[in-house]
């Protein structure tokens, strides 16, 4: 995998386009550009792309057959829906569309076996995906300022998650088994009208485990 922090950054698709073999990082953070233009499919290559605050209303289309995709960051727009091409990029271990308006997700998302930071945090979703129990690599998962009311079961699938944030949703429990995630660093529970003794019983069972509540 292509070390991502060692290669340059373009910050415009113009600048980018006039050698597009070689651009694996394209950064356009708060350019507020409202749509992406379609020159961004020449960029085979590219590996991470930052559309974050661009008053996006959707992911572009021209990207989906950008193949070698790691990084893809579309937080902070106006997209209601997560397109299927998304669930394609087999390479893609950090995905962020937190700061959208998400209501929900496609079970496709365990086609991105890769994940290993998922953030969907400040949507409107109701319902957990739980085809992200499949995501056996994740590490960082981010859910919270959403509308949650239940984690189902089976969270103890994710045997390398050390950071999850569940705070301010809807939940008053918690799924049984994640008392057995001992590899947990970091447990964000605050905002949910969760009883105090589930708390202090989980942290007696977590007690590596930093719970915020």
């Amino acid at each position: 995998m292509l070390q991502l922090y060692r290669t340059k950054r373009f910050e415009s698709i113009e600048d980018a386009i006039t050698s597009p073999d070689t651009v694996y990082k394209l950064v356009l953070y708060g350019q507020k550009l409202g749509e992406i233009s379609s020159d961004i499919a020449k960029l085979k290559y590219l590996n991470s792309l930052d559309l974050a605050y661009n008053d996006l209303l959707k992911v572009p289309p021209y990207i989906q057959d950008l193949k070698y995709m790691q990084g893809l960051y579309i937080n902070g727009n106006k997209i209601i829906e997560i397109p299927s091409f998304v669930y394609d990029f087999k390479y893609l271990s950090s995905f962020d569309a937190s700061e959208n308006q998400l209501g929900h997700v496609s079970h496709d998302i365990n086609k991105l076996s890769r994940l290993t930071v998922l953030n969907l945090r400040s949507n409107q979703l109701s319902e957990f995906p739980v085809e992200i129990y499949n995501l056996s690599l994740l590490k960082s998962l981010h859910l919270d300022y959403n509308q949650l009311t239940e984690i189902p079961d089976g969270i103890s699938a994710l045997t390398k998650l050390t950071n999850l944030r569940l705070e301010y949703n809807g939940l008053t429990d918690i799924p049984e088994d994640l008392e057995y995630m001992v590899q947990l660093k970091e447990l964000w529970l605050q905002g949910n009208p969760i009883p105090e003794k589930k708390i202090l019983y989980l942290r007696n069972k977590l007690p590596s485990t930093r719970i915020r509540f």
